[in-house]
């Protein structure tokens, strides 16, 4: 929640590619307020296809507009953060927090 607050301070845009159903993304809205941050969202079940699908990077570049090294992508799975690598994204295979933020400090965008 604050790391996305600290990029979108800076200007940066950040977007949710999720894999999850209509029944989760509605608790979820309710309960994170935060979520609504967002500039965007991928949400499997509206694009029929689960991450590391292919079809549902495709949809991620669609709505940012965005391709290849332009993207940075941060997901817990290695198989999720392979599929984004091979089509050129930045990646960040999150650990812990403490780890992601250094990531994101060293990259220069906190």
């Amino acid at each position: 929640m604050e790391l996305n607050r600290a990029l979108r301070r800076r200007g940066i845009p950040t977007f949710v590619l999720s894999n999850t159903s209509e029944l989760h993304i509605g608790h979820i809205r309710e309960k994170f307020p935060f979520y609504a941050e967002f500039d965007g969202c991928v949400l499997s079940y509206e694009v029929g296809a689960m991450k590391p699908d292919e079809k549902i990077y495709l949809a991620a570049e669609k709505l940012t507009g965005k391709r290849g090294a332009e993207i940075l992508f941060l997901d817990d799975r290695a198989a999720n953060t392979a599929a984004a690598a091979a089509r050129g994204w930045q990646v960040i295979r999150h650990e812990t927090p403490e780890a992601t933020r250094a990531v994101f400090e060293k990259l220069g965008l906190l």
